[in-house]
C-alpha cells in the first residue's frame, strides 16, 4: 500500500500572542479550587501522538456519521466516521494509528456531568468498554454542553413533533436565557467542567492538552424557500421552517460556540494547553438545511449528498411511522394503527404513554433494542442521529483539529503563527509516497551534512530526486550565510524535515512537482458484470462460467473521471472485457496501481467479485471488519445468467493512499 502526502513548507513563523481574556476573578477561583496540576509543555521529541482521548456527546461520538449498523460501540453510539476516529486514521495526524492508544469515550446523549462521572476514569484504556479508561493522554478532544441546553428536545418540539413535543418557543427561549444570563451561570459551569477534566487528564499526563470543538449551524437562515415547509408527520400540527425559527436556532449555536471559546481561552490564560478549534463551520455553507435549491421540493426531504446533516427521511420516517407505531400501537378492536391515530387526532400519548415526551420515547426505543436486539437494535440510534452531521461533515472538523494539534502539539506554545508554513492540502494533486519521502530525506540529510555548507552561489542546499518520473520531488534546506548549523546537522535535518518543521532560521522544503492526475478523497467506481454459464451440475457433468466487465467508470475524490473500462473507443457503447475464474482483469486508471477484478462462482457463499489494489484485497461478500473496509452499494443480481451492477467506494485517506474504507452512499 502506498500512502501519499503533499505539503510545501519553509516559511518564517511569527508568533503574536493569542487573544486571551482579561483576568476574571471567578474563573481564577474555579481554577484554583479545582487544583489543576501544573502544565509541563511537551518537547519536540513528543511530537508524535501515541496516546490520546476523545470525549463528549453525540457530536464527538458521531452518531450520524455512518449507517446505523456501522458502529464502534452500541451503548454510546460511537461511529467509524466520527471526527475523532477520522482524525485517528488520518496520516496527517502526528504518529501512527496502528501503534497509537486511542481512548474513545464520547457518548451520545452525554451532558457535562456525565462526562465528569463516566468518561475520565484513570487506568488502561479498553476499546471494548462503554467508557474506556483514559490512559496517559497527550491530548484530548471534547464536544460537550449541547445536551445541557436540551437541543434534542428543541429539535423535537420545533421541527418534527414526534412525541408530546411541548412548547418549542419556550425551549428556545430557555436556551437563550441560559446563554445570555448576566450572571453567566452556564458559562462558569462550563469552566468548572473543563477545569475538572484538566485535573483528571493532567494527573495522568502533565503535558496533556485539551482541544475544544464547538457546534455547527444547521440552517441557511436567509433562504425563504423553506418558510412554508414542515417536517412534522401528517397527524401532527404543521411546523413551518421559517427564517425566524432558523435564525433563532442558529443564534443558539453561535452563542454557545462563543461561550465555549471564551471558556477555553480563559483556561488557557490560567493553565496553558487549552485550545478552541474553529475554522470548520464555514465549510458547511452550501451543505446545511434550507440552502437555495433549483427545485424547492428538495427541502421537504433533504437527504442527498449535498446536505451534510441527517434528516428524518434519511432513515426514520418509514421506520417510526410504520414499525414503531405498529409496535407501540398495535391493531386493536378491529382498528388499524392508522385508524387509532386518526381517532385521537394524532395525540399518540393517549394510545401509549411512551409518546408523552422526548425522554419517554427515547427510553421506550432503548428498551425495545435491549429486549430484542436482533430486530430493534437500530431504533434508539436512528431516533437520536437526526440533525447531526454525516461523515462528510465530520471531515472538515477532523482536519481542523489536526491543524491545531500540528500547530500546538509539539511545543505546547500559547502562540500561533500569523504567517506560517503553507500546505497544499488534501485537494492538491502533487504528492509523493510517505515511504519514498522518508527515504529521500535520509539521503538528502546525509548529503547535506557531509557537504556542511550551502550550494555554490546559493543560500541553500538543494537536491532533486526521482527526476523525470511521476514522483519528481525537490528537497532543500536554507539558512542565513555565516550561521553555523553543523552540530548534529544530519540528525536535526532528519528530525525536523520528517516532522515538517522549521527551527530558528533554518527552513526545510519538500516540494513534489508532478500532478498525479487525480484528486484524493472518496473515490468510487460503478461497474456492470455480465455472467454466463453453460452445462449443468450433476453426475459426470460440470457447469462452466464466464464473466465480462463493461461500462466501468472510476471517479476521484472531486468526482472527476480517472478511468474507464469496457467501453468502445470514443464511444459510450459497451465493449465487454472477459475475466474471472482463473484470471483477473487488470484495470489501469490514473491511480498508481492497477485494480484487479476477479469474478468467482464458487466458494461459500457463492457468486462474488474479488477486488485487489496494491497489497489490499476485498470482495463483495466480505463482512465489514477493520481495515481494509469496503462499501458495495446498489448491487443488483437476481438470477443467472445475470447482469449485475455495483457501486464500489474506497477512501483515499491521504493524498494517493489506496486504503479501502466504508463511506455512506
Amino acid at each position: 500500500m502506498r500512502v501519499l502526502v503533499t505539503f510545501q513548507i519553509g516559511y518564517v513563523i511569527a508568533s503574536p500572542l493569542l487573544n486571551t481574556r482579561d483576568d476574571d476573578p471567578q474563573v481564577a477561583s474555579i481554577v484554583a479550587a479545582a487544583n489543576v496540576p501544573k502544565y509541563t509543555a511537551p518537547t519536540i521529541a513528543n511530537r508524535d501522538i501515541t496516546d490520546w482521548l476523545a470525549i463528549g456527546d453525540s457530536f464527538a461520538a458521531g452518531i450520524s456519521a455512518d449507517v446505523p449498523n456501522d458502529e464502534l460501540n452500541w451503548s454510546c453510539s460511537r461511529f467509524k466516521q466520527s471526527y475523532p476516529n477520522q482524525m485517528n486514521e488520518n496520516p496527517r495526524f502526528p504518529g501512527h494509528s496502528t501503534s497509537r492508544t486511542f481512548a474513545f469515550g464520547a457518548c451520545s446523549g452525554g451532558k457535562m456531568q456525565d462526562l465528569i462521572d463516566n468518561q475520565l476514569e484513570p487506568g488502561t484504556p479498553d476499546s471494548s468498554a462503554n467508557y474506556p479508561e483514559i490512559g496517559k493522554p497527550q491530548i484530548g478532544t471534547v464536544s460537550i454542553s449541547g445536551n445541557d441546553l436540551e437541543f434534542g428536545k428543541i429539535v423535537n418540539a420545533c421541527l418534527y413533533h414526534w412525541t408530546g413535543y411541548g412548547d418549542g418557543t419556550q425551549l428556545v427561549k430557555d436556551a437563550h436565557v441560559a446563554l445570555d444570563d448576566p450572571a453567566r451561570v452556564f458559562y462558569f459551569k462550563v469552566v468548572d467542567v473543563f477545569s475538572k477534566m484538566m485535573v483528571k487528564a493532567r494527573t495522568a499526563n502533565p503535558s496533556f492538552q485539551l482541544y475544544v470543538t464547538g457546534y455547527i449551524q444547521l440552517w441557511n437562515d436567509d433562504n425563504t424557500q423553506c418558510d412554508t415547509v414542515s417536517w412534522a408527520p401528517w397527524y401532527k400540527a404543521a411546523a413551518p421552517l421559517t427564517t425566524t425559527l432558523r435564525k433563532d436556532m442558529n443564534s443558539i449555536v453561535d452563542k454557545l460556540n462563543d461561550l465555549l471559546k471564551q471558556a477555553a481561552e480563559s483556561l488557557n490564560h490560567y493553565e496553558d494547553g487549552v485550545y478552541y478549534v474553529d475554522a470548520f463551520q464555514d465549510q458547511f455553507n452550501g451543505h446545511r438545511f434550507c440552502e437555495q435549491e433549483d427545485d424547492p421540493i428538495y427541502h421537504k426531504s433533504p437527504i442527498d449528498d449535498r446536505t451534510w446533516f441527517i434528516h428524518y427521511d434519511s432513515h426514520m420516517r418509514i421506520l417510526l411511522q410504520s414499525q414503531v407505531n405498529s409496535i407501540l400501537i398495535p391493531p386493536k378492536d378491529g382498528k388499524s394503527t392508522t385508524d387509532q391515530i386518526k381517532g385521537v387526532n394524532g395525540d399518540l400519548s393517549k394510545l401509549n404513554s411512551a409518546y408523552n415526551d422526548y425522554d419517554s420515547m427515547t427510553a421506550a426505543l432503548t428498551k425495545m433494542a435491549q429486549d430484542d436486539p436482533s430486530k430493534y437494535s437500530v431504533l434508539p440510534i436512528t431516533w437520536l442521529r437526526v440533525m447531526h452531521p454525516k461523515g462528510s461533515g465530520y471531515g472538515p472538523m477532523s482536519d481542523a483539529v489536526i491543524d491545531n494539534v500540528i500547530r500546538f502539539g509539539a511545543s505546547g506554545a500559547t502562540s500561533m503563527p500569523a504567517t506560517g508554513r503553507t500546505c497544499a492540502g488534501t485537494d492538491s494533486n502533487k504528492f509523493i509516497s510517505r515511504d519514498d519521502m522518508n527515504d529521500k530525506i535520509g539521503k538528502f540529510c546525509g548529503d547535506a551534512a557531509a557537504q556542511k555548507v550551502q550550494d555554490k552561489d546559493s543560500g541553500a542546499t538543494k537536491r532533486d530526486y526521482n527526476e523525470g518520473t511521476r514522483y519528481d520531488v525537490t528537497l532543500s534546506m536554507d539558512w542565513p550565510s555565516g550561521q553555523d548549523i553543523t552540530s548534529d546537522m544530519e540528525a536535526n535535518c532528519n528530525q525536523y524535515m520528517k516532522s515538517i518543521m522549521d527551527v530558528g532560521q533554518v527552513r526545510y522544503n519538500i516540494i513534489p512537482t508532478q500532478d498525479q492526475g487525480y484528486t484524493p478523497g472518496t473515490c468510487s467506481f460503478h461497474l456492470q458484470e455480465d455472467e454466463q454459464w453453460s452445462g449443468n451440475d450433476g453426475p459426470r457433468t460440470e457447469r462452466y462460467w464466464s464473466y465480462e466487465i463493461e461500462q466501468a467508470l472510476m471517479k476521484d475524490g472531486a468526482g472527476n473521471e480517472i478511468g474507464r473500462l469496457g467501453f468502445k473507443t470514443n464511444s459510450g457503447d459497451g465493449d465487454p472485457q472477459s475475466e474471472g475464474d482463473g484470471h483477473s482483469l487488470q484495470w489501469q486508471t490514473k491511480l498508481p496501481e492497477n485494480l484487479a477484478i476477479t469474478s468467482e462462482a464458487q466458494g461459500n457463499p457463492k457468486d462474488y467479485v474479488q477486488f485487489t489494489i496494491g497489497a489490499q484485497t476485498w470482495s463483495t461478500n466480505d463482512p465489514d471488519s477493520g481495515t481494509p473496509r469496503r462499501d458495495v452499494g446498489g448491487w443488483n443480481k437476481e438470477y443467472s445468467p445475470a447482469v449485475s451492477f455495483a457501486t464500489i467506494s474506497f477512501l483515499l485517506t491521504g493524498p494517493g493512499s489506496t486504503l479501502i474504507s466504508r463511506k455512506e452512499s
